[in-house]
């Protein structure tokens, strides 16, 4: 019997790190959209100009989206040069386009940058770290099914996919005023200055009003650096119960955050760093 090669390189452990953030916020990875102004197309290579700097680097994958639409130019590209701050380059196998002024944007893609199989760019400031927790994260993805059945037959004869319930659960130690706003899904503007600065800081907590919940994004990434998620629209639906012990018993904010879909796109990404990670 011949031998039998077991993989074991992407064996993840560790809690990894949480980071909260506004709705809208920009990804790891992405620029802040840049306005096209004009488009060209020479020998499979497109070049694109913007009104600004638009931030991108070789390698970075960059989204198209010009006004009007044109499916010669939009979709998903990798940057292949850079000549100036204000125009790039990508390979585009299509008849020549001359050039000619045009609008939209060009963002760059979210995910991150990766070198040595690791991501090796930061979060965007909007993301804010949660802290230490009590025992990590949790991510839950529950497909609920219904049965199709009929008279003539015991077994059913299809199983029909009819919900999905997305949810991140974890248990924070880190009690901050603003940690326990976005708890009780108040977000920063539950909490506000009474009075104070600095060591004299007096600081109040309020719950949301009715209806005026504030949904947030919650990102993770793994200990080695080589996973990310995001989770777009979430809102807290947990019971918070904030118990304070004795001894060494730190107190906490046990949470769970529903995963909603949002207007546009999918409910959540995750991306992964190298090869090995992606798998065979």
């Amino acid at each position: 019997m011949p031998a039998i090669v077991v993989p074991k390189t992407s064996v993840e452990y560790g809690p990894g790190y949480l980071y909260r953030a506004p709705l809208g916020s920009l990804l790891p990875g992405q620029t802040a959209p840049a306005t096209v102004t004009n488009k060209a197309l020479t020998t499979n290579v497109v070049t694109l100009t913007t009104a600004a700097a638009h931030g991108l680097t070789v390698g970075q994958g960059v989204v198209v989206a010009l006004s009007p639409a044109d499916p010669v130019f939009d979709g998903a590209y990798v940057v292949a040069s850079v000549p100036t701050s204000t125009t790039f380059t990508y390979a585009k196998t299509n008849t020549n386009v001359t050039s000619t002024a045009s609008g939209g944007t060009v963002q760059g893609a979210a995910g991150g940058t990766v070198a040595g199989s690791v991501f090796v760019d930061a979060w965007p400031a909007a993301w804010i770290p949660w802290g230490v927790t009590r025992e990590g994260s949790q991510f839950n993805y529950q497909i609920s099914t219904s049965p199709v059945e009929v008279a003539e037959y015991l077994n059913a004869l299809a199983f029909v996919e009819d919900g999905v319930a997305i949810g991140v659960e974890f248990d924070v130690v880190e009690v901050t005023a603003r940690n326990f706003a976005y708890a009780i899904n108040a977000g920063a503007g539950g909490v506000t200055t009474v009075s104070g600065t600095g060591a004299t800081l007096l600081s109040k907590l309020s719950p949301p009003p009715v209806g005026g919940s504030v949904r947030q994004m919650i990102g993770w990434e793994n200990n080695a650096g080589t996973e990310r998620a995001v989770y777009y629209q979430c809102l807290q639906s947990g019971n918070l119960a904030v118990a304070r012990r004795k001894g060494a018993n730190p107190a906490s904010l046990p949470m769970t955050f529903a995963v909603e879909q949002p207007a546009t796109g999918d409910p959540f990404n995750n991306w992964y760093a190298g090869q090995t990670r992606v798998g065979s």
